[in-house]
């Protein structure tokens, strides 16, 4: 097998977790047994954490569960990180990055319109919800509604990792806007920042009611509201 980077594990992550298409090579099969393959101990311990908190949460996972996933000892965490919140801040800026580039990806597909990309996305997150038993996966949700109190690091980590997936969602929209698709009475980071915002809380309550009538119901209205008159 070749050698696994952490790109390749966070790229694995978003495939099977948040809906995203790609090319990473690794399959279910796989797990996280590619991790003795990584070519860095911090890229180690970085996808055991991303994917210890997205399986439990921020607080409820230890640096020893950690580091113990991930085969290296207390010694090396210190080495590349002062402290778990500075771990932390690096685990969400990496899967925010990974989770923009894969984001961008499905939303410049050109075999769809700039709206029926959105609507993909859209559906792809939902079959992946219900594929998941509605165990939401995404790690910066659950930690920005676990951590955002407690620590300035993390909230602004989170806060700009969020900041991405709206700028991609408004480049969308704003190809949509410039092809006379998308409705252009409101800036497309406007939309884009009302579409991410509410589509967090319809997530939230299908997680909740464990069905997809509130994903059904946002996609519907929503689209139909973005469609120009």
């Amino acid at each position: 097998m070749r050698r696994a980077t952490l790109h390749h594990v966070i790229r694995w992550n978003m495939e099977n977790i948040c809906g995203c298409s790609g090319q990473s090579g690794l399959t279910f099969k796989d797990d996280w047994s590619i991790l003795k393959d990584m070519e860095t101990t911090r890229d180690k311990i970085i996808a055991c954490g991303m994917h210890a908190i997205i399986e439990k949460s921020y607080n409820a996972v230890g640096l020893q569960e950690i580091l113990t996933a991930a085969g290296v000892p207390k010694g090396s965490f210190y080495h590349f990180f002062k402290s778990k919140e500075e771990f932390g801040v690096a685990v969400v800026e990496q899967y925010a990055a990974q989770a923009a580039d894969h984001l961008r990806a499905l939303l410049r597909d050109v075999s769809r319109s700039p709206l029926a990309r959105i609507r993909h996305w859209l559906e792809s997150v939902r079959d992946s919800l219900v594929s998941h038993a509605f165990h939401r996966q995404c790690l910066l949700a659950k930690t920005a509604l676990e951590m955002s109190r407690h620590s300035e690091s993390l909230r602004l980590a989170l806060k700009d990792g969020l900041d991405r997936l709206r700028t991609v969602l408004a480049q969308c929209i704003h190809e949509g806007q410039a092809q006379g698709e998308i409705t252009a009475q409101y800036d497309a980071e406007l939309l884009a920042d009302v579409l991410l915002n509410a589509w967090e809380g319809v997530m939230m309550r299908a997680e909740l009611n464990r069905d997809t009538r509130p994903i059904e119901a946002f996609v519907q209205v929503t689209l139909n509201a973005l469609v120009k008159p």
